[in-house]
């Protein structure tokens, strides 16, 4: 297979909407869950903006996309992004609620509202109802998708009592205590807390995420995302073949996983190919494959929430199926310009706007960082993601008493210069006596 081929992934999107559409049962079809997200699609209201947390995934990505370098790969988890900024929302000053909520995607909601959107879509994608029943059955079950959130804050500073209580009901989130300043030497270090925390939620898929924090860092929430599932249908190893894979930067050879899939979702663009790989629990990758003369980043970039729903209804058709097996690695990248770009208001170090989560301080968006995975085989695929926003106090200036000298009297000066030694050489001396014209 000599043609050109090259192929954009948009896994944590593709994972998101089939997740946030409802996850489907162990034992349900390919086409069990095509007619669920046909039926929610029909039932969805018609709307003319692009809103929802899959609007700011398209945002975001769309801004990643013209930032990185041509020919580069882009990885990127635009949820594990949107949920530390969503519970932000909780301690976002009023100046900054509307605009923070329009740039989520969520204009209109409030905190509390998207509070509990956060409670009930965590709790389908992560499959507790499914959990539960296995519980009670005595049966062992995991669920493939795994979602954590950490607030680490200062030890010099106080959490408001109100955001730890909201950041424990509605998000699950963890609280820890750390030392930014580096106060003592024996102290809980907050880079190796952070980056054993990010590990340890992530299987050690991500790890070295943050490298350190400037010293007025008062609190880091962080957000971590793993997911780890086989395809409904696999693909055969004795069909996997080595062949030329066309890529950006040039040839090489891979091994490509190859399938023919009799039933499969196909969608056909303007100017791309789409195809739906369903996983076990309901998740699945969406493939964009470029025609001649456009480029995947295009393709990405042209992505929104009308655009993923004509591909998640189209009908089934018999398909060819080739994707190289790969392994993907991203990060850790910075995003705070980012964010600032697409209207994220609590970036700006001269006006902080998250006044509810210490008390007595305002803070700011001092670093936003994300490091990510994917792996993709004949079995399924893996994927994880973390994501750490480190805030800062407005550093200000030591408020002295003034005190007033008034030259109206002689006086007298010294005019020095740098010799080398210890002390300057006076070069003039003088007493001014009375100011000659």
């Amino acid at each position: 297979m000599k043609k050109k081929t090259a192929i954009m992934m948009a896994i944590f999107l593709g994972i998101g909407t089939a997740f946030l559409g409802g996850c489907a049962k162990m034992e349900e079809t390919d086409e069990t869950q095509t007619q669920n997200l046909q039926t929610e699609d029909a039932d969805r209201e018609e709307t003319t903006e692009d809103t929802g947390v899959n609007a700011f995934a398209f945002r975001l990505t769309r801004a990643c996309l013209e930032q990185k370098e041509e020919k580069e790969n882009l990885l990127l988890s635009p949820f594990s992004v949107w949920l530390p900024l969503a519970a932000l929302t909780n301690a976002a000053d009023e100046a900054a609620q509307a605009e923070l909520t329009e740039a989520l995607g969520m204009t209109g909601k409030t905190a509390g509202e998207i509070n509990e959107w956060v409670l009930g879509a965590k709790s389908v994608m992560e499959r507790e109802e499914d959990a539960k029943q296995a519980a009670e059955s005595g049966v062992s079950f995991e669920s493939p998708l795994k979602i954590a959130d950490a607030l680490f804050v200062d030890a010099g500073a106080v959490l408001d009592g109100e955001f730890e209580q909201i950041f424990d009901t509605y998000y699950r989130g963890k609280v820890f205590q750390v030392d930014f300043a580096g106060r003592t030497p024996d102290g809980a270090d907050a880079v190796g807390k952070i980056n054993d925390w990010v590990e340890e939620q992530t299987g050690g898929k991500v790890r070295e995420l943050v490298t350190g924090f400037d010293p007025l860092t008062r609190a880091a929430i962080a957000d971590a995302i793993c997911f780890s599932d086989s395809w409904t249908t696999e693909f055969w190893e004795e069909n996997t073949y080595s062949d030329t894979f066309y890529g950006a930067a040039g040839q090489e050879e891979v091994p490509f996983l190859y399938r023919q899939f009799d039933r499969q979702i196909y969608y056909e663009g303007e100017h791309y190919q789409a195809c739906v790989l369903f996983t076990r629990s309901g998740g699945a990758m969406i493939l964009l494959l470029p025609q001649e003369g456009t480029t995947a980043e295009q393709v990405l970039a042209d992505m929104d929430t009308a655009a993923l729903q004509d591909i998640l209804g189209a009908d089934r058709a018999t398909v060819q199926l080739s994707l190289p097996k790969f392994h993907l690695e991203s990060g850790p990248v910075s995003l705070l310009e980012t964010l600032s770009q697409i209207g994220v208001p609590l970036t700006d170090p001269n006006h902080p706007h998250i006044t509810g989560l210490v008390r007595t301080e305002a803070l700011f968006l001092s670093q936003v960082v994300q490091k990510s995975m994917l792996e993709v085989d004949e079995k399924g695929l893996t994927a994880a993601a973390a994501t750490v926003a480190g805030m800062e106090m407005m550093s200000a200036p030591v408020e002295i008493d003034p005190v007033e000298m008034k030259c109206d009297r002689p006086f007298a000066f010294l005019l020095t210069a740098d010799s080398g030694e210890t002390d300057p050489v006076v070069l003039f001396s003088g007493v001014v006596n009375h100011i000659e014209e």
